[in-house]
Protein backbone atom coordinates (compact mmCIF):
# COMPACT_ATOMS: atom_id res chain seq x y z
CA UNK A 1 0.00 0.00 0.00
CA UNK A 2 1.09 3.33 -0.42
CA UNK A 3 2.85 5.57 2.42
CA UNK A 4 0.32 7.86 3.96
CA UNK A 5 0.33 11.41 1.68
CA UNK A 6 2.09 9.72 -1.59
CA UNK A 7 1.26 11.36 -4.44
CA UNK A 8 -1.73 10.36 -6.88
CA UNK A 9 -1.53 10.64 -10.57
CA UNK A 10 -2.97 13.62 -12.08
CA UNK A 11 -5.62 11.62 -14.04
CA UNK A 12 -7.15 10.39 -11.03
CA UNK A 13 -10.23 12.71 -9.30
CA UNK A 14 -10.05 13.82 -5.97
CA UNK A 15 -13.31 13.15 -3.79
CA UNK A 16 -15.39 15.98 -1.96
CA UNK A 17 -15.02 13.16 1.06
CA UNK A 18 -12.74 13.90 3.71
CA UNK A 19 -10.50 11.07 3.92
CA UNK A 20 -11.07 9.09 0.49
CA UNK A 21 -8.68 9.37 -2.00
CA UNK A 22 -8.77 7.40 -5.55
CA UNK A 23 -5.33 5.62 -6.57
CA UNK A 24 -3.90 3.13 -9.20
CA UNK A 25 -3.01 -0.78 -8.16
CA UNK A 26 0.06 -1.62 -5.97
CA UNK A 27 0.90 -5.11 -6.87
CA UNK A 28 1.06 -7.36 -5.47
CA UNK A 29 0.82 -5.49 -2.09
CA UNK A 30 -3.00 -4.57 -2.84
CA UNK A 31 -4.29 -8.12 -3.80
CA UNK A 32 -4.89 -9.26 0.06
CA UNK A 33 -6.80 -6.73 0.94
CA UNK A 34 -8.96 -6.42 -2.68
CA UNK A 35 -9.46 -10.34 -1.73
CA UNK A 36 -10.69 -10.09 1.53
CA UNK A 37 -12.99 -6.93 0.09
CA UNK A 38 -14.18 -9.69 -2.41
CA UNK A 39 -15.26 -11.90 -0.18
CA UNK A 40 -16.63 -9.94 2.04
CA UNK A 41 -19.15 -8.98 -0.88
CA UNK A 42 -19.70 -12.22 -1.78
CA UNK A 43 -20.62 -13.30 1.69
CA UNK A 44 -23.37 -10.29 1.64
CA UNK A 45 -24.50 -11.32 -1.06
CA UNK A 46 -25.33 -14.92 0.17
CA UNK A 47 -22.38 -16.32 -2.44
CA UNK A 48 -21.05 -19.58 -1.37
CA UNK A 49 -17.85 -18.81 -3.56
CA UNK A 50 -14.88 -17.25 -2.36
CA UNK A 51 -11.33 -16.98 -3.21
CA UNK A 52 -7.59 -17.18 -1.59
CA UNK A 53 -5.23 -14.79 -1.53
CA UNK A 54 -2.94 -16.84 -4.14
CA UNK A 55 -5.99 -17.65 -6.61
CA UNK A 56 -7.21 -13.96 -6.77
CA UNK A 57 -3.25 -12.84 -7.17
CA UNK A 58 -3.44 -15.41 -9.87
CA UNK A 59 -6.56 -14.32 -11.66
CA UNK A 60 -5.56 -10.27 -11.77
CA UNK A 61 -1.54 -11.33 -12.77
CA UNK A 62 -3.53 -13.11 -15.82
CA UNK A 63 -6.61 -10.90 -16.48
CA UNK A 64 -7.61 -10.84 -20.53
CA UNK A 65 -8.79 -7.47 -21.56
CA UNK A 66 -7.52 -5.62 -19.16
CA UNK A 67 -4.65 -3.38 -18.77
CA UNK A 68 -4.72 -3.22 -14.46
CA UNK A 69 -2.03 0.07 -15.06
CA UNK A 70 -5.02 1.91 -16.79
CA UNK A 71 -8.48 0.02 -15.82
CA UNK A 72 -8.36 -0.66 -12.21
CA UNK A 73 -9.00 2.06 -9.66
CA UNK A 74 -8.64 1.81 -5.70
CA UNK A 75 -10.52 3.76 -3.07
CA UNK A 76 -8.67 4.56 0.17
CA UNK A 77 -10.42 5.63 3.33
CA UNK A 78 -8.02 7.07 5.99
CA UNK A 79 -5.49 5.51 4.05
CA UNK A 80 -7.32 1.99 4.04
CA UNK A 81 -8.26 0.42 1.23
CA UNK A 82 -12.20 -0.03 1.27
CA UNK A 83 -12.91 -0.49 -2.41
CA UNK A 84 -12.04 -0.94 -6.08
CA UNK A 85 -13.49 -1.19 -9.78
CA UNK A 86 -11.96 -2.66 -12.84
CA UNK A 87 -13.12 -3.23 -16.13
CA UNK A 88 -12.68 -5.15 -19.36
CA UNK A 89 -13.81 -5.21 -22.56
CA UNK A 90 -15.10 -8.51 -25.08
CA UNK A 91 -15.85 -9.52 -28.16
CA UNK A 92 -19.27 -11.14 -28.59
CA UNK A 93 -19.15 -13.47 -31.62
CA UNK A 94 -21.26 -12.63 -34.75
CA UNK A 95 -24.09 -13.86 -36.29
CA UNK A 96 -24.13 -15.29 -39.83
CA UNK A 97 -26.51 -12.52 -40.39
CA UNK A 98 -24.42 -10.12 -38.83
CA UNK A 99 -21.05 -10.85 -40.26
CA UNK A 100 -21.56 -10.56 -43.88
CA UNK A 101 -22.18 -7.21 -45.03
CA UNK A 102 -22.79 -6.12 -48.90
CA UNK A 103 -21.30 -2.51 -47.70
CA UNK A 104 -17.58 -1.63 -48.53
CA UNK A 105 -17.03 0.48 -45.04
CA UNK A 106 -15.16 -1.51 -42.59
CA UNK A 107 -17.17 -3.01 -39.63
CA UNK A 108 -16.27 -2.20 -35.97
CA UNK A 109 -16.33 -5.34 -33.80
CA UNK A 110 -19.16 -5.69 -32.07
CA UNK A 111 -18.06 -5.81 -28.05
CA UNK A 112 -19.16 -4.99 -24.40
CA UNK A 113 -17.47 -3.50 -21.62
CA UNK A 114 -17.68 -4.80 -18.44
CA UNK A 115 -17.58 -3.36 -14.82
CA UNK A 116 -16.77 -4.95 -11.30
CA UNK A 117 -16.95 -3.42 -8.25
CA UNK A 118 -16.18 -4.40 -4.70
CA UNK A 119 -16.86 -1.66 -1.84
CA UNK A 120 -16.05 -2.66 1.56
CA UNK A 121 -19.65 -3.95 3.46
CA UNK A 122 -18.10 -3.47 6.93
CA UNK A 123 -19.63 -0.75 8.48
CA UNK A 124 -16.37 -0.36 10.03
CA UNK A 125 -14.92 1.94 7.04
CA UNK A 126 -18.06 3.67 6.96
CA UNK A 127 -18.34 5.63 10.88
CA UNK A 128 -19.50 8.42 10.81
CA UNK A 129 -19.41 9.42 7.06
CA UNK A 130 -22.32 8.82 4.62
CA UNK A 131 -22.70 6.14 2.21
CA UNK A 132 -21.62 8.12 -1.04
CA UNK A 133 -19.27 5.64 -2.04
CA UNK A 134 -20.85 3.78 -4.50
CA UNK A 135 -21.15 2.39 -8.40
CA UNK A 136 -23.10 0.06 -10.43
CA UNK A 137 -21.63 -2.78 -10.83
CA UNK A 138 -23.20 -5.65 -12.54
CA UNK A 139 -23.53 -9.17 -10.82
CA UNK A 140 -22.02 -12.06 -12.33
Amino acid sequence: MPEPGAAVREDMPTSPIEGLRYRRLDAPGDYRRMNEIANAVRVANGDTFYTTDEQFQHFYEHLENCDPARDLFLADLDDRLVGYVRVAWFTRPRSASTSRSSSSTPRLPTGRFSRHCSISPSGECWRSRPRTLACSASRR
